[in-house]
């Protein structure tokens, strides 16, 4: 993709068009100015994109409330300025970035149907991603401080909602917002000819995957990586490894609190095959282990949290077609009423599909926060029930979605495949299974099977350069066929749920 840069270079003024490159971690960034070559550059970005989506109806509750998202709209504004010395004032080098989503969200209301995060509940708002600045002395090591926004490997935990649709990518996304932090961090890269080196932060978290409104997050971060391009460092070179550990910290508005342990491994191989042909391997696997008292119960005031998710994917370009296969794997949790909390959650950008993770799943568990709470029936409501919410990640699951593309033309290319999704153990929701006794129930009081269902989804984007700016024309549809995961009481299934969408992005 290209991106308008306006650069000075030795007081004169041109525009470049780089092609730009899949996301890399927060560590490379920070080096950019080392192995670039002399001249302070002024850097402009931009993404604009427009959305209208239609969602069919869908039962969500063992009462049969039916949530029906109908047309919606959303929109993305975001823009961006980067500053670089790079070599002029060597052996120091001074950077910053600023960078803001002047709207992004649902201009149009979510269905009347109360619920935690519910599909389209995120309404059109401004909200700063980055405002930092950077220090860099040589090759070698690089002190940045501000906000910022957070992304690791595949971006299965720390997600920094900037993974769009590319070439060859088959993908299915729509990211909103990200993880943004206000940082405190050192990088240091010994070996830099190899990108091999190390990066320290302390955080404290503005919003990500896992904080609600009221809580208050901090964390400590270490990561160690090989395999950063610094000559350019918004891109991996063909082969990339590291280890992310994070220690943190959180506390709810009541008291409340989580203090978990995070060990992220992530790593990427790319095989030339032919002239024209390469296959691409990734892979990231996250185990996160700690304790909490949310969710607590009298039996069990502080619950242990033991949680595993992996993700991997492979992606053979041909030229003129291709193939993606993405795997996926969250733990679960059937059991609210013991001591551990096992559900992993994946960040809710990372994206399989655009039908059963963000809208089905998502409004089912979203809706526990109000079938929990019927005093009538359970008495005494459970605790923190507004997290077992996925928000559109994906959880308890194991899933594959295989897809195809083709280029049709230059500028026109094709893509779809089915995603098969079963669940790690039973779907359980916190009210029915209470009333069944401890039993899983899902949210339609069903006796859930393993199987989730299949989507099957199919995309066509028709992409071109209009000087500067690169223009996205793009349709997608999907249908999803529920499996028994989602019978209800009576041994029904939940009907199919159909949606399809319609993209106008312009990228600067």
């Amino acid at each position: 993709m290209r991106r308008l840069m306006a650069k000075i270079v030795v007081g004169s003024l041109a525009l470049t068009s780089p092609a730009a490159a899949e996301e890399a971690p927060a560590a490379p960034t920070a080096a950019a100015s080392a192995a670039a070559p002399s001249g302070v550059r002024l850097e402009v970005t931009g993404h604009v994109d427009g959305r209208l989506e239609q969602v069919g109806g869908y039962e969500i509750d063992r009462l049969g409330t039916e949530y029906d998202p109908g047309l919606g709209a959303s929109t993305l504004v975001r823009l961006g300025v980067r500053f670089d010395t790079r070599r002029t004032l060597a052996p120091i080098a001074l950077g910053a970035e600023l960078e803001a989503d002047a709207i992004t969200g649902w201009l149009t209301d979510a269905p009347g149907v109360d619920g935690q995060d519910m599909p389209r509940a995120m309404r059109d708002h401004a909200e700063l991603r980055k405002a930092y600045g950077r220090l860099s002395l040589g090759h070698w090591v690089h002190l940045m401080g501000g906000a910022m926004t957070s992304q690791w490997g595949m971006g299965l935990l720390a997600n920094d909602g900037a993974t769009f649709w590319e070439p060859g990518s088959a993908r299915f996304a729509s990211p909103q917002s990200g993880d943004r932090v206000l940082r405190g961090t050192a990088i240091v890269l010994p070996w830099h000819q190899q990108g091999l080196g190390a990066l320290f932060a302390v955080d404290r978290v503005i919003d990500d995957n896992i904080t609600f409104d009221g809580d208050e997050a901090t964390q400590m971060v270490a990561a160690a990586f090989y395999g950063m391009d610094l000559s350019r460092p918004d891109r991996k070179k063909d082969t990339f490894g590291g280890v992310y550990v994070v220690r943190r910290q959180q506390e709810a508005r009541d008291g409340d609190r989580i203090e978990v342990t995070v060990v992220d491994a992530t790593g990427q191989h790319t095989l030339k095959l032919s002239e024209t042909a390469k296959l691409k391997l990734e892979a990231e696997a996250a185990l996160v282990v700690g304790e909490t008292t949310l969710s607590a119960s009298a039996d069990f005031p502080t619950k242990d949290v033991l949680q595993l998710g992996w993700a991997a994917r492979g992606t053979l370009d041909m030229g003129r077609w291709g193939a993606v296969l993405d795997l996926l794997y969250a733990s679960g949790d059937r059991n609210f009423d013991d001591r551990e909390q096992r559900a992993f959650k994946a960040n809710r950008n990372y994206e399989l599909g655009f039908l059963l993770y963000r809208h089905v799943l998502a409004a089912h568990t979203g809706r526990a926060r109000v079938t929990a709470h019927d005093l009538e029936l359970v008495g005494v409501p459970p605790e923190d029930v507004e997290r077992v919410a996925t928000r559109g990640g994906a959880s308890n699951t194991f899933a594959a979605f295989p897809r195809v593309w083709w280029r049709a033309t230059p500028h026109l290319e094709l893509y779809g495949g089915p995603l098969v999704a079963f669940s790690a153990v039973e779907v359980a929701d916190p009210f029915t299974t209470r009333l069944a006794g401890g039993s899983p129930r899902n949210a339609l009081d069903g006796s859930p099977g393993a199987y989730l269902g299949t989507e099957i989804d199919v995309g066509a984007r028709y992409f071109r350069d209009v000087g500067d700016v690169q223009l996205h024309f793009g349709l997608e549809g999907g249908a999803f066929l529920p499996g028994s995961a989602f019978e209800d009481a009576s041994g029904e299934t939940l009907g199919a749920v159909l949606g399809a969408r319609a993209m106008l992005e312009v990228r600067l």
